[in-house]
């Protein structure tokens, strides 16, 4: 909770390098050092929906998330793509990223994942 809050302010003073986070929570993931699931939970709980402008935020964050995310998926993955695809439609947005377009396609076949992966390739 502290986090989030911590990001919420910073974006607002500007204070928050939104893209250099998005890169640190992948390796974080990749190494295995943090599991997803709070991170998507903390997300719903604290930042999802709290304005229009943090709603673009987060969508940058999820998009450099996602992208830097290893080839095979990890635990609580599916909860954060379907965390994704509904903030890129509340902000009328669709998937134009080159690496997460790569890793959605790589992700495809994922029986976990067969049905979230194809409605963010729309």
């Amino acid at each position: 909770s502290y986090a989030a809050e911590l990001w919420i302010e910073g974006l607002s003073t500007g204070r928050i390098n939104n893209h250099r986070v998005g890169e640190i929570l992948a390796r974080l993931i990749q190494m295995e050092l943090a599991p997803l699931k709070r991170f998507t939970t903390e997300v719903y709980e604290s930042i999802y929906k709290r304005s229009a402008f943090h709603n673009q935020q987060l969508e940058e964050l999820l998009t450099v998330l996602i992208g830097g995310l290893p080839d095979n998926p990890v635990t609580g993955q599916k909860q954060l793509l379907e965390l994704y695809a509904e903030v890129l439609r509340m902000n009328g947005h669709c998937v134009t990223d080159a690496k997460v377009r790569e890793r959605l396609g790589m992700w495809k076949k994922n029986a976990n994942l067969k049905k979230v992966v194809p409605a963010l390739g729309r």
